[in-house]
């Protein structure tokens, strides 16, 4: 049987009793039709208006759809061909309403870990919720209370524990995680917003969220909570807490307030140190895919 697919790099939100595909404005999208036939395909109009831009030949049964998102716009896809003796032509497969949604980022303040150099993980769990949609705000304050007691010595809290802590909450962050080799982070790429734990280029674990990506650029959008650069040397180890990152006293009323910055892909796929992966978390819905 004829059907429409979703190619695998295209990332989407699909519901099935509506035949729904979901999609970001901005990203990219390849929308597949399989025939059973070459013969088939031939007789087939695949319509989409005015919104594909180019139709690739994948074989002598399958095409792919490059959709236009560059605007907020409700389509539908349809199948059919011409019935002899009849106005109304026959539907292949059953049509595929496409959403391009507008960003969920757009004016939302990008949020920093104030004075806490080890805290990047609840500025970033609390700009996620703000911009992932269905989910309620929470303030960077109440996520390190959620989350007390989870953090090791020197103040960093654990990949398996932020896991687990994020199951145990799912009613408030219905987020996926997952812990991944750095290649396969282009995976990922369009699961909007996504959550990313990495290795820092300065030496230490870090995290940032991600929302959209510059595919003529290789750029990603980042919400990056530790900026700006704290004073010179007003950072020491505390002894007393087993060497956990703290001010000493000479910062005076510096805080860190978060910034965004556009970045190469590449920059994200250095691994957590002693782990050999990076960290993901995205929206669970983006797991509903079009069978």
């Amino acid at each position: 049987m004829a059907k429409f697919y979703q190619t695998r790099e295209t990332q989407g939100i699909y519901e099935a009793v509506p035949n729904r595909l979901t999609v970001n404005q901005y990203d990219r999208v390849l929308i597949g039709f399989n025939a059973v036939s070459p013969k088939e395909l031939q007789d087939t109009t695949v319509d989409a208006s005015d919104v594909v831009v180019t139709r690739y030949a994948i074989n002598p049964t399958t095409i792919e759809l490059n959709i236009d998102t560059t605007t907020p716009r409700t389509f539908t896809l349809t199948a059919t061909q011409e019935v002899m003796m009849s106005a109304t032509p026959k539907d292949m497969t059953k049509p595929l309403e496409v959403v391009v949604r507008r960003p969920t980022y757009l004016h939302k303040p990008a949020v920093g870990q104030q004075r806490d150099p080890a805290a990047c993980w609840a500025a970033c769990l609390s700009y996620w919720l703000s911009v992932a949609p269905g989910r309620d705000d929470r303030s960077f304050v109440n996520i390190l209370g959620d989350f007390n007691g989870l953090w090791d010595s020197v103040g960093l809290i654990r990949v398996d524990q932020l896991q687990s802590q994020i199951a145990t909450q799912h009613v408030r962050y219905r987020m996926a995680t997952e812990t991944i080799v750095p290649n396969r982070l282009a995976e990922f790429v369009g699961r909007w917003p996504l959550l990313i734990a990495f290795h820092h280029p300065a030496g230490f674990g870090h995290m940032n969220v991600l929302t959209t990506y510059d595919w003529s650029n290789d750029l990603v959008r980042a919400m990056d909570p530790w900026s700006p650069e704290p004073p010179p040397n007003s950072l020491e180890r505390s002894a007393n807490t087993g060497g956990q990152l703290i001010f000493n006293g000479t910062e005076g009323d510096f805080r860190f307030v978060g910034i965004f910055a556009f970045r190469p892909l590449a920059y994200y796929q250095s691994p957590l140190r002693g782990l050999g992966t990076i960290f993901v978390g995205y929206p669970q819905e983006y797991r509903n895919r079009m069978p």
